[in-house]
């Protein structure tokens, strides 16, 4: 039996329509391009574009609260010592025997007086009274030639009292009167020694010998 079919060509119809619109559309965009819309699309779309890179933001960093500023604690108040009286009872007349009898009861060490040390003075060379020094004898050379003077001389006494040295200081103007004399000190003359601290030194000592024809003169 055959029969048509009616949706078949209903939606032939419907796909007719919508080709006709599809046309109509590039029709239209055709025309569009032909007048310049196309041109002023493509300048549009030429047109240079302007970024503009903001800065970021600072973010600010947040600083820490400030400490808070030390209390210094208030002093204590002052509080004024008490004053205390203590009325003790005087000593009796008993107790103060006590203790001067104990006082005097204790014995005190005597005080040994420093030792005095007396300063010894020194002492020069000087004549022994035990012991006469000589007159040098008088050289017969200078005798007969008639030779007289007065000879002073330097003599070193040991601190045995014995001369050690001797030399002229003032000549008497004959060498064999002046040697006479040193001869003479030198060999037999004796001295009391110089002392330092009470003990005996040697030192020097002047002595004069004169010479006289008329007679043997002591010395001076």
């Amino acid at each position: 039996m055959a029969y048509i079919d009616e949706s078949e060509g209903a939606r032939s119809a419907k796909k007719l329509a919508g080709l006709g619109i599809v046309l109509v559309l590039h029709v239209g965009l055709f025309y569009a391009l032909a007048n310049g819309l196309a041109q002023s699309v493509v300048q549009i779309i030429s047109t240079p574009v302007q970024v503009k890179i903001l800065d970021a933001p600072e973010v600010k960093k947040e600083l820490p609260p400030p400490p808070p500023p030390a209390i210094k604690a208030p002093p204590p108040p002052f509080v004024a010592a008490p004053e205390i009286n203590i009325n003790l009872p005087p000593p009796t007349p008993r107790a103060i025997t006590q203790v001067q009898s104990e006082v005097r009861a204790t014995p005190t060490a005597p005080v040994k007086p420093a030792p005095v040390v007396q300063a010894v003075a020194p002492t020069a060379p000087r004549s022994d009274p035990s012991h006469k020094n000589a007159q040098p004898e008088y050289p017969p050379a200078a005798r007969r030639f008639g030779e007289e003077g007065r000879v002073v001389m330097r003599l070193y006494i040991l601190p045995n009292g014995s001369v050690g040295q001797a030399e002229i200081v003032r000549s008497s103007g004959s060498d064999r009167l002046d040697q006479a004399a040193l001869d003479e000190a030198k060999a037999s003359w004796r001295f009391l020694p110089a002392t330092q601290d009470g003990k005996p030194v040697a030192a020097w000592l002047q002595a004069a010998v004169v010479f006289k024809l008329e007679g043997d003169d002591p010395l001076d």
